[in-house]
């Protein structure tokens, strides 16, 4: 019987040797690489110029919202606005000012075209509308 209680405890001494060696790992809070990032598109204030670079090139359907992230807001927000007149029923181009015109600094002008792509987004389209209300 003593012999028993004797292994049971041992047996309980190794689980906890064992999951306390496992629990001192620490998480590496680096993503080397910009494009395994999951959380690459969520954030505003994670846009780093290495960051940034894959989606800068003149092939890549972000160019203007990703310039906006660096910095460059003339010749964007002109470009953004120039797509919104060919086709003004595109609310991810609504998106994609409100946001730039965030990063300029320019509330109203953000909240005005973020609202709009709100108004015109059919409720069907619930990603398009989670974003337009997550960033306004």
């Amino acid at each position: 019987m003593e012999l028993l209680n004797i292994k049971k405890v041992l047996g309980f001494l190794f689980i906890i040797l064992i999951s306390s060696s496992c629990a001192h790992k620490l998480k590496r809070k680096e993503v080397f690489d910009p494009l395994k990032d999951s959380l690459r598109r969520e954030s505003l204030m994670r846009y780093t110029e290495e960051r940034l670079r894959p989606y800068l090139s003149h092939h890549s359907p972000y160019k203007e919202l990703s310039s906006c992230h660096a910095g460059e807001f003339k010749t964007n927000l002109l470009l953004l606005k120039r797509k919104i007149l060919k086709g003004p029923g595109n609310n991810k181009v609504l998106n994609d000012l409100g946001v730039c015109y965030y990063l300029k600094g320019d509330l109203n002008l953000s909240h005005y075209h973020l609202s709009m792509g709100l108004t015109n987004t059919t409720t069907k389209d619930k990603i398009l509308r989670s974003k337009l209300f997550n960033n306004r």
